[in-house]
């Protein structure tokens, strides 16, 4: 009782400690960190009302390090003109106390301190799928088959894929992985059928192969590379994404936003006593970190949240403390909420955390032994889960592995979710008959129609997709050992909505965007448009709070009359906006939804 009273004394002194100081929005390391890695940036975001009084050149920052110095650096401004970075010319050195001190107009001087990494692990990059899929592999066994496609190269691997009613347009992203004997690595994208639109092998294992939703381009991870990879629609690389700060990139997850940014994990191996911690723990045992970054369109961290910051190690559920390797967080999907901030989910912790995108804070934690929630109709609760999303009518999706539960199954789940009175209903869930249990990995994705596919993850069920009323619509496998990390369809190429060229010969002179037609309308409206010249295009459907729930188009349109058919079964009655975007105009109409 004591050890719990001390604990929960020491948390609230490290809310108070890491309390960012007055004037300050953001900063990061916070006061206090410990286990910063030797090559962190410093960030600081000052609030909204002192940013006018800021010019680099006037700024004055001092950072000195008890081993390292006096360090000597770079500050530059983000592209959103209001966060500060300071760059160090030298990295900073291992057990050494950082003090920072600077200055901003109308402040007075702060002063704080932060503590670097104690030793290097025996390991830079924490290899956290072979850990993931090593303890699922030990659950599971199987029976080996294989069927040879004569069509595709040998090392294709032999896809079934099942039909049993409509499904949504658009076409299947698969990512399998090699497995000696079997197959080799292969991105693919299908239609409704095992003979692929587009394959390329990989030598390495691919992870998050998938469409990004606010500019249309494919991106996936190269494993053995820890870099994400962006392909336009020739499947050419025209960029990549990773970590800042010397962390290497993680690959469950990365989220384009749409002013160019992005969101992408780390895990942080770090030499920790846990003998001081938990009874018989490992006096040098290798403890994993997760870091979160946000980057902005020029490669500079903007933020920065790490789990040392605000998660206790004990916070993860059936976990040996006592290991000398011990993953206490492994977070596996981070999500841009619709209010800006951002929710991540922690595998290990059995947990979906929302914090603050402007300081980093906890808003609230969903499951597992910090748990803030009541359950309303679920008394199984989730565990294990994974690919926590919010979805166009506010409810929250997640996969859950369920690997604790009597028996283990895994499905597909949909809450809704009361942040004020920390309430959550389960409103929607998807088991498969027979029963699919998978360990490890997998997804959930909302279409547009408002059909659900589920990515099962570490089984060869690769693909369902279902309706609303969980009517099984298409299953797709893969042979016996093969599997994938997620699933999704998307549309692609020509799945992408139907557009209509006006037939006539002359080219317009000028942008315009009409009434969609019928309006109101009920389920489908055609909305026409004029473009005058070869330009980038976006057509976006929005909510009556500003959401976003439809990309109509989001690509280079040649000059023309346009007309696309927009189609909302899937949506309440209420009224919608659609807006054309080019980099020259922008105009945005109104429209009426009548059921």
């Amino acid at each position: 009782m004591r050890y719990y009273f001390i604990l929960i004394i020491l948390i609230f002194c490290t809310s108070i400690l890491f309390a960012n100081p007055k004037g300050i929005e953001y900063l990061e390391p916070k006061q206090g960190a410990k286990y910063v890695n030797l090559e962190t940036s410093i960030i600081i975001r000052p609030e909204s009302k002192y940013m006018k009084l800021i010019n680099l050149s006037s700024f004055d920052i001092q950072v000195t390090g008890t081993k390292s110095g006096k360090h000597t650096g770079e500050l530059i401004y983000s592209d959103d003109g209001t966060t500060i970075i300071y760059k160090s010319d030298k990295l900073f050195s291992l057990a050494e106390t950082v003090k920072v001190v600077f200055k901003i107009p109308t402040l007075k001087k702060i002063e704080y301190e932060f503590y670097t990494k104690v030793k290097e692990p025996p390991y830079k990059k924490f290899d956290s799928f072979k850990k993931e899929i090593e303890e699922a592999s030990r659950e599971l066994s199987f029976n080996m088959m294989f069927n040879q496609t004569d069509s595709l190269p040998n090392n294709y691997p032999a896809i079934t894929v099942e039909q049993f009613g409509q499904t949504a347009p658009g076409k299947i992203f698969l990512a399998n992985f090699s497995y000696p004997g079997i197959c080799a690595a292969y991105m693919s994208i299908l239609p409704n059928s095992n003979t692929p639109f587009f394959y390329r092998y990989s030598p390495n294992n691919i992870y998050d192969f998938k469409v990004q939703k606010t500019n249309g381009k494919i991106t996936y991870c190269d494993y053995i590379k820890h870099k994400f990879y962006m392909l336009d629609t020739s499947y050419v690389i025209i960029d990549s994404f990773y970590t800042g700060n010397g962390y290497t990139t993680d690959e469950h997850d990365l989220q384009i936003l749409a002013n160019g940014h992005y969101l992408i994990l780390s895990y942080d191996p770090q030499i920790i006593n846990m003998s001081e911690i938990f009874p018989g723990g490992d006096t040098a045992a290798v403890v994993i970190g997760l870091i979160v970054q946000e980057l902005d369109a020029n490669k500079n961290v903007v933020f920065q949240w790490r789990s040392w910051d605000y998660f206790s190690i004990l916070d993860a559920t059936n976990i040996n403390f006592t290991a000398g390797e011990i993953d206490y967080v492994h977070g596996n999907a981070v999500e841009k909420d619709i209010d800006g901030n951002l929710m991540i989910s922690s595998r290990n912790m059995d947990e979906i955390t929302k914090i603050s995108r402007l300081n980093g804070n906890i808003i609230w934690r969903l499951g597992g032994k910090k748990n803030q929630f009541t359950f309303i109709n679920d008394t199984l609760g989730f565990n294990r889960q994974h690919d926590i999303r919010r979805v166009y009518n506010g409810n929250i999706t997640l996969y859950d592995n369920g690997n604790f539960h009597s028996p283990p199954f895994s499905r597909a789940i949909e809450y809704q979710i009361n942040e004020t009175a920390k309430t959550v209903t389960l409103v929607w869930e998807y088991r498969h008959n027979p029963r699919i249990y998978a360990p490890a990995m997998g997804n959930v994705q909302r279409l547009p129609n408002g059909n659900t596919v589920i990515g099962w993850g570490f089984t060869n069920n690769a693909f369902t997709e279902v309706t609303p009323q969980g009517t099984k619509v298409m299953h797709v496998k893969f042979p016996l050992f093969v599997s994938t990390y997620r699933a999704f369809r998307f549309p692609w190429k020509e799945d992408i909505p139907t557009i209509f060229p006006n037939p006539t010969n002359k080219l317009p002179e000028k942008y315009s965007l009409y009434q969609n037609y019928p309006n109101p309308f009920n389920p489908t409206t055609l909305i026409s448009f004029d473009i005058p010249k070869l330009e980038f295009v976006k057509l976006r459907i929005f909510d009556i709070i500003g959401r976003e729930i439809a990309l109509l188009i989001n690509e280079n349109l040649k000059p023309g009359n346009y007309k696309i058919e927009f189609n909302g079964s899937n949506l309440p009655s209420g009224t919608y906006f659609y807006s054309l975007e080019t980099q020259s105009f922008r105009e945005v109409k109104r429209m009426t939804l009548v059921k």
